[in-house]
């Protein structure tokens, strides 16, 4: 073959070994590093040409064909195989480091609830999922946007949703926890209500309420010891109570304390002065008792008398009359008196007549005082008499139970000739001074009788014959001064003034 020939093979075929060659080139290359953290990757990249075929090996096994570009997330030696039929050939391996990202698990996760006043430590896991020294790793607390702890563990306080930053500082591999949610819970409200005055009496009870709310628990505690674990407690005793109310997450309340005094049993008895009197008058019923707070319900028979709620109570009506005291500061703390038998009087009812001589009423009366003109006649205290003078009569009477009534007026009108000599006589008599200080004359020129009396027709001193009656010893006041003849018909009746 002569040189010019093979010149002439070579210029036409070279060119085509030397292109066939590039083409088997197989070699790896990558713009981020081989080495990095769980979740990353990297973008392996094989030469690229017409006609090329790949084959991807992680060092065990095929990972990927006919692409130049494999993203790798797994650990492995990894080469590429290149060929484009009649050419082949394997890069160099590629070794890639996956690490593993720190732990992120928390104990406790998920939800937290808190009782206001409390705190919740919450850590990060250590075990098989924190390879390497713990204290390669830093930590971060956040609580929405906000870093609240940068050590493993840390202490919740206060709502929110809160979450754990590990990193390993050796890999620089971050992790994030799972969300942790806290929620401070309203506790329950612990409320003591008394079923009355929380006092007692001796041998009394009172019921203390918190209220029955399903799913709580309650413990009842006097004087600090455990009592009582339902929603009402009978306090039978005097002591400081109160209640712990917790609910179904543990979050209690204590209420405030409840002080329960143990009181003795008032006593009560009536004073009274005479348990029957007359018609129209009154009877005071008292009630007699050391006790104070107390209050009154009065009663007659078995029926209580509306209204009667004061310490005293005016009867004017026969019965039997009673009271209940109660404590106002105490439970269930009542006396009641004894009763009083209480009888009202008749009034007598006299009536009066006239025979021509003589006025006369009932004969069965206690006691008698005869009036003329509404003024008392003294002397006359029978149940009949002989009026010497006309004038409209009455009578006053008493009866054995000493009830007096006045009978109705009777009109008497004596004969003009008596009615002339009486007349008379009255014309003869003079009473002077009146108003009178010291002592009143009588002047008078028939002999007659001079008595001073009091206006219930009560004698108080008299005389035979005219002259001066004293009068200094004597209280101010108004007297009836009575003037009789020597037969002791009246001649004169009439007021007296002591000053």
């Amino acid at each position: 073959m002569n040189r010019k020939f093979l010149l002439l093979l070579c210029i036409t075929l070279c060119p085509f070994a030397y292109h066939a060659a590039a083409q088997c080139t197989a070699n790896i290359t990558y713009d981020s590093p081989t080495t990095f953290c769980t979740g990353d990757s990297v973008i392996l990249k094989a030469p690229t040409g017409t006609g090329l075929s790949y084959t991807w090996n992680d060092g065990s096994s095929s990972v990927g064909t006919n692409s130049p570009l494999l993203t790798v997330k797994t650990e492995g030696n990894y080469t590429v195989t290149v060929s484009d039929g009649s050419c082949t050939n394997t890069s160099a391996a590629v070794p890639v480091t996956v690490n593993r990202l720190p732990g992120a698990s928390t104990s406790p996760s998920g939800t937290i609830v808190l009782c206001p006043g409390t705190t919740k430590k919450i850590s990060v896991l250590l075990g098989l999922s924190l390879p390497g020294d713990p204290t390669t790793y830093t930590y971060q607390w956040k609580n929405g946007t906000a870093t609240v702890g940068n050590v493993r563990e840390y202490t919740a306080s206060a709502a929110g949703t809160y979450r754990a930053i590990v990193k390993n500082d050796l890999t620089g591999c971050i992790n994030t926890s799972a969300d942790i949610i806290v929620t401070v819970k309203t506790p329950p409200a612990a409320v003591i209500t008394p079923s009355g005055p929380v006092n007692i009496c001796e041998n009394g009870s009172v019921v203390l309420d918190a209220g029955a709310m399903t799913g709580y628990d309650y413990q009842w505690k006097k004087n600090g010891t455990p009592v009582g674990v339902q929603s009402t407690y009978t306090v039978t005793g005097a002591g400081d109570y109160k209640v712990i109310v917790k609910d179904t997450d543990n979050c209690s309340d204590s209420s405030a304390i409840t002080t329960v005094a143990e009181l003795p049993k008032p006593s009560v008895a009536l004073s009274q002065a005479d348990t029957a009197f007359c018609d129209g008058q009154t009877l005071i019923l008292t009630a007699a008792t050391a006790d104070t707070n107390l209050s009154y319900l009065w009663f007659d028979a078995s029926n209580t008398i509306p209204g009667a709620s004061d310490s005293s109570y005016t009867v004017t009506t026969s019965g039997s009359y009673g009271v209940i005291v109660s404590r106002t500061d105490a439970n269930q703390c009542t006396d009641t008196s004894g009763t009083v038998e209480v009888t009202v009087h008749d009034l007598p009812e006299p009536s009066v007549a006239w025979d021509g001589t003589k006025v006369s009423t009932d004969a069965h009366f206690d006691a008698y005082h005869w009036y003329l003109d509404n003024t008392v006649l003294a002397g006359a205290g029978s149940y009949e008499w002989t009026p010497v003078t006309s004038g409209i009569y009455s009578v006053m009477v008493t009866d054995s139970n000493g009830c007096s009534a006045m009978s109705d007026t009777l009109i008497v009108t004596l004969k003009s000739s008596a009615v002339d000599d009486l007349q008379q006589w009255k014309d003869q008599v003079r009473i002077y001074p009146n108003p009178a200080r010291d002592a009143v004359s009588v002047i008078s020129a028939v002999p007659v009788t001079v008595t001073l009396s009091t206006m219930e027709g009560k004698a108080i001193r008299s005389r035979r014959g005219a002259g001066a009656l004293m009068l200094h010893d004597l209280p101010a006041g108004i007297y009836l001064l009575q003037v009789t003849d020597q037969n002791g018909v009246m001649i004169k009746n009439e007021k007296l003034i002591r000053q």
